[in-house]
């Protein structure tokens, strides 16, 4: 055969060439610290034994072992942390160092320039095979182990899926269940309190049991509410209405509690006509809520205030409070269900109010947003509702 002295060379010079090749890796700092870090056979891996193939492809210029081979160590090499650019790299350069080994070898074996080259080529598209074969199993293993991880990950979603299915209709059924002893309750304080009069101290009782039974029946509704957002079954009847009426009317809904903490309430309401096509039922709830988690969040004596404006094509609803104010950490976490419940109680109440007007603003085309300088520092949320065409005084 016209190669076999060029493959006997190449025999005795494996070993040189695996070790320029395992120099020139460890050489390279922009190398990925897994080479660095493997030894002997582990960095050679399959390589000795692909040089041995090589040796009998230039013999007898056949193979059936060299894909095989390849695949090896397409497999060996991502175990190991390899990228697939940094398999072909790596490839190359073995490729690269047993080209020149060979062009050395074919001078001192006194082959004809036509035969090195007939050589040299042979080597090269039986390297290109093994690298083939090594990238293609490196791709074919990543593939596998991303479905792998989206089934997992499909499987777990699912999982979470049908929790938080259950966790809404626990709520709804929850809420359904404490809204009739509720309204049971109430029902009884207002007979006791028109039967009983002012007489004291059963009348002073009395109003406690209907003030936190309406203070209960307030958190059932919103939770209530917030199950059947959840679940796509509130519905927003919508109709063109002057939003400083929505707004004057949760004041005064809100206006009691707030005298109760002697809180002065600033109000700043535009003198023209605001018209928003919304349902004036939800958009008071909106500004009920808002306004009592201000008051709720500001000490007594400690101003909150309610501005309502125009901006363009745009009303824009300010509620301001003078409170505890929001950590910079927290302001894009205000608006998650059961938030306050879940980071601070001293205010009392689930931590559903601002997650309910979040979700009422957005199916009415608006959105809503907190601002605070810091803890300490109060906060204001600002609600942004699209104007319809009319306006005036």
């Amino acid at each position: 055969m016209p190669f076999e002295k060029l493959a006997a060379c190449l025999e005795r010079e494996s070993p040189s060439m695996l070790q320029r090749w395992r120099d020139e890796v460890r050489a390279d700092p922009s190398q990925p610290a897994c080479r660095h870090g493997l030894e002997g056979e582990e960095l050679d891996d399959h390589l000795p034994s692909l040089l041995r193939i090589l040796v009998r492809c230039l013999r007898d210029q056949e193979s059936p072992e060299l894909e095989r081979e390849g695949a090896e160590h397409g497999r060996q090499r991502r175990s190991h942390g390899y990228t697939v650019e940094e398999l072909f790299d790596e490839m190359l350069l073995f490729r690269r160092i047993v080209t020149e080994s060979l062009e050395a070898c074919g001078d001192a074996a006194g082959l004809t320039t036509a035969d090195l080259r007939s050589a040299r080529r042979l080597l090269i598209d039986l390297v290109d095979v093994s690298l083939k074969a090594s990238v293609g199993r490196f791709i074919l293993d990543a593939e596998g182990e991303r479905n792998d991880a989206f089934a997992r990950l499909a499987e777990k979603n699912a999982e979470l899926d049908e929790a938080n299915a259950h966790k809404d209709r626990f709520l709804a059924v929850l809420s359904h269940e404490l809204r009739s002893p509720l309204s049971s309750i109430l029902a009884s304080t207002r007979v006791a309190q028109h039967v009983l009069g002012g007489e004291a101290p059963v009348s002073r009782q009395i109003a406690i049991i209907d003030r936190q039974a309406r203070h209960v029946a307030k958190l059932v509704d919103d939770l209530l509410d917030v199950s059947r957002i959840s679940v796509g079954k509130i519905r927003i009847d919508s109709k063109e209405v002057d939003l400083r009426t929505a707004v004057r009317a949760a004041v005064e809904t809100c206006r009691p509690a707030v005298d109760a903490k002697a809180q002065p309430l600033e109000i700043a309401i535009a003198d023209e006509q605001l018209h928003v096509m919304a349902d004036e039922t939800r958009i008071a709830q909106i500004v009920v809520n808002l306004l009592s988690n201000a008051s709720k969040f500001t000490p007594a004596g400690a101003s909150v205030g309610v501005e309502l404006v125009r901006d363009g094509d745009h009303a824009v609803l300010r509620v301001r409070d003078s409170g505890i104010g929001i950590a910079p950490e927290m302001l894009p976490r205000v608006f998650d269900a059961f938030q306050q419940a879940a980071e601070d109680r001293t205010g009392g109440g689930l931590g559903i109010g601002l997650t309910l007007a979040k979700s009422l603003v957005e199916m009415h085309g608006g959105r809503i947003e907190a601002l605070s300088d810091g803890v300490g520092k109060g906060a204001e949320i600002v609600v942004r509702l699209p104007l319809v065409g009319r306006t005036g005084a």
